[in-house]
């Protein structure tokens, strides 16, 4: 089952929504808002390149490669928070909750998009 395509069109889609905010938000002079945004924009295109990566060296086992890296970066971004946390550094803690925020949500969109396809939508 290629579940790269349709993952990285919504990825790359996710990833334009948060640029677009981003400068709505930059030009009503709300940098912080608009950094926020930039963020997601990264955690989706990290995602997005991990996705075509898949799909060329895993084209038969993409969904088992896709998780494992879903799996991976969220502990490396939990251990960031708990660090972040643990020093009151509440700049870094809004980051990587950011980052976590973004993940989940490319986890529930990455699970609905293999849902569909195995139920041939």
């Amino acid at each position: 089952m290629d579940t790269a395509k349709p993952f990285i069109e919504l990825l790359e889609s996710q990833k334009k929504d948060c640029l677009s905010k981003a400068s709505g938000l930059a030009q009503d002079n709300r940098q912080d808002e608009a950094d926020m945004q930039k963020i997601r924009a990264n955690v989706f295109g990290i995602f997005t390149a991990l996705s075509r990566t898949a799909k060329e060296r895993f084209p038969g086992n993409q969904a088992t490669f896709i998780q494992e890296q879903i799996t991976k970066i969220s502990q490396t971004w939990e251990e960031s928070l708990l660090t972040a946390e643990s020093h009151g550094d509440p700049v870094n803690t809004m980051k990587e909750r950011i980052k976590l925020d973004a993940i989940t949500e490319i986890s529930e969109l990455y699970a609905r998009i293999t849902e569909d396809m195995d139920d041939g939508r």
